[in-house]
């Protein structure tokens, strides 16, 4: 695939709506595009799927942090998350 065809591609998936995302990265597809949405929604959904969750347990959203806790990764780092429901999260799933 050409580099223009390429970025044609990703535009016309970041142009879809939240749940059509949502539902693709349910059935693992397209994640490498949907692991950079702007919508956290999606990004919990590529998170369920265990994608990058290297990545997702950085994420600026407390929400996704706490669904890759939740998925027990990360934990180490995710017990100092500076969101108390991320560090609680966490604790739960060290227990």
């Amino acid at each position: 695939m050409k580099p223009s065809e390429k970025q044609f591609f990703e535009n016309t998936i970041h142009s879809l709506d939240v749940n059509t995302k949502i539902r693709l990265a349910e059935q693992s597809q397209f994640l490498d595009i949907l692991l950079n949405d702007e919508s956290s929604y999606v990004r919990e959904a590529v998170a369920r799927q265990k994608y990058r969750l290297d990545v997702l347990m950085y994420d600026d959203d407390e929400d996704v942090r706490a669904v890759v806790a939740e998925l027990g990764y990360g934990l180490s780092v995710l017990i100092n998350d500076k969101s108390e429901f991320v560090r609680l999260t966490a604790q739960k799933r060290l227990n």
